[in-house]
């Protein structure tokens, strides 16, 4: 668990230079070498996914006894999520195949809908943690939003996760 502690006790600025980090480790040739370059993109395309899911799995030892949210399904949608997407880009990049060749329209929705998951899932864990307890989507919804726009969002989630972790709740999180 101290990874999990790590990752919610993180700066937001640590965190955004990661995600930004990672993000041009997606896109940047590394000397020719294919092998190398569809590594680095791997561990690029799953930086902001990691962190998403990451937090979530940190989030549930505050406040596991959600009746609502399905720890298993997330468990299991976001290893599906990490590497599918994961394979796929280093085999795109490995192949010089089009990501969307490698997924097609079914691996496509399978991996949007975990992805769509692991989000909800997240944004309602932030949301009750933050607010003492238990939330719905709904309640959620601009957490949601600030997760789907990434990584300008983490400016203000990460503030949140850093306060739920030092047992600081039912305080405002964007002062």
């Amino acid at each position: 668990m101290k990874t999990l502690d790590f990752i919610l006790n993180l700066k937001h600025w640590q965190v955004f230079l990661i995600l930004i980090i990672c993000g041009f480790l997606k896109v940047f040739e590394w000397g020719g070498n294919q092998l190398l370059s569809a590594i680095f993109s791997s561990v690029g395309i799953a930086a902001y996914p990691a962190w998403t899911i990451l937090a979530g799995h940190g989030l549930y030892r505050y406040y596991p006894d959600m009746k609502r949210m399905n720890y298993k399904v997330f468990s299991i949608c976001s290893i599906l999520w990490i590497v599918t997407l994961m394979v796929s880009q280093f085999i795109s990049v490995l192949f010089d195949l089009n990501f969307m060749e490698i997924l097609t329209i079914p691996g496509l929705l399978l991996v949007f809908l975990a992805g769509i998951f692991c989000m909800v899932f997240t944004s309602v864990m932030i949301e009750s943690v933050d607010s003492g307890k238990e939330v719905t989507f709904l309640e959620s919804y601009g957490v949601f939003m600030l997760l789907l726009f990434m990584p300008i969002g983490i400016w203000f989630l990460q503030p949140m996760l850093n306060k739920a972790t030092q047992g600081k709740l039912n305080e405002p999180s964007i002062q």
